[in-house]
């Protein structure tokens, strides 16, 4: 599964995740238990250390909720999702998505 990842300090890469064992993976990147927001009229679903403002994780983007503008902290992961699960996301797919709703 591809999806992508921006770091606090404002880098986004590519990032392979193994199908058979994602959490575990995704938990990596974030360094921790995980938060997801999703986007469903979007496709996308974003992942965050769940307590990550809590430990004073490095601020990484802003990024607009239906409920106002969130502050994200730490490595963020990007992902599509499909019937309620992650699935890949293409380039073209994220950057539009990035472009729309994160201020980095």
């Amino acid at each position: 599964m591809i999806g992508y990842v921006i770091s606090p300090n404002g880098t986004i890469k590519e990032k392979i995740f193994n199908d058979n064992n994602v959490l575990n993976e995704i938990q990596n990147e974030v360094n921790g238990y995980t938060e997801t927001l999703t986007y469903l009229n979007e496709k996308v679903v974003i992942i965050v250390n769940d307590e990550g403002k809590l430990l004073g994780l490095a601020p990484t983007c802003y990024i607009k909720r239906s409920v106002g503008i969130d502050l994200l902290v730490g490595n963020v992961v990007i992902l599509g999702i499909l019937n309620n699960d992650f699935c890949s996301i293409s380039e073209n797919k994220a950057i539009s998505f990035i472009k729309k709703y994160m201020i980095i």
